[in-house]
């Protein structure tokens, strides 16, 4: 049995890991050597697969929150098409993902920088903007730092981002009245955390 090898968490891959590592003989995406069509085409996509791939997003802060929210609403159609974890998803699906995990790859090399007091602010007393709205997919959440600056401009720093989706069945106004409860909890955490 070949030993494992360690793997980057970025790169697009169907395999297994076992202690954080992967096979040696593991496909990975590369874009410089093949294309996503052909990548996809030496791998059987099923909702297990494709799950996988969206759990591996690395995104603590919720910098692409509207992203994820999107993939989740995504899952969420593909459970209702193919319910079984381990069954081949249909071409319908199969384009759809295309274009998730060509998304996924372009915005994986995006820089974040640390929210900050910028070098030239008044003083250290900032305002916190926080965030919401509701669309069909789901509710999303920021909060957002800003700080007085020397040249009488506010500097704006994303703090965090959420993406959640709502039960179906909820309307939009039901949504937004959710988003709003999310957004007063999230208001109330970050007030406390920015006390200290």
């Amino acid at each position: 049995m070949a030993p494992l090898a360690p793997i980057d968490d970025t790169a697009l891959h169907f395999g297994k890991k076992s202690r954080g590592r992967c096979s040696p003989n593991l496909s990975v995406f590369n874009p410089q050597k093949q294309s996503m069509d052909e990548f996809l085409t030496k791998n059987i996509l099923t909702r297990r697969k494709i799950t996988s791939v969206v759990a591996r997003i690395p995104d603590i802060l919720g910098r692409l929150a509207l992203l994820t929210l999107k993939f989740k609403h995504d899952l969420r159609k593909l459970i209702v098409e193919n319910p079984e974890w381990d069954d081949p998803i249909n071409e319908k699906q199969i384009l759809r993902w295309k274009t998730n995990f060509l998304i996924i790859e372009d915005v994986k090399d995006i820089m974040y920088f640390r929210c900050q007091v910028p070098r030239d602010a008044v003083d250290l007393k900032g305002r916190i903007y926080v965030l919401c709205d509701a669309a069909e997919e789901g509710i999303v959440v920021g909060a957002y730092s800003g700080f007085l600056k020397s040249d009488s401009t506010w500097s704006c720093n994303n703090i965090l981002g959420r993406g959640l989706l709502a039960p179906e069945e909820w309307t939009i106004t039901r949504k937004e009245l959710g988003a709003l409860n999310v957004v007063s909890n999230v208001k109330a955490v970050v007030e406390r955390k920015s006390s200290w």
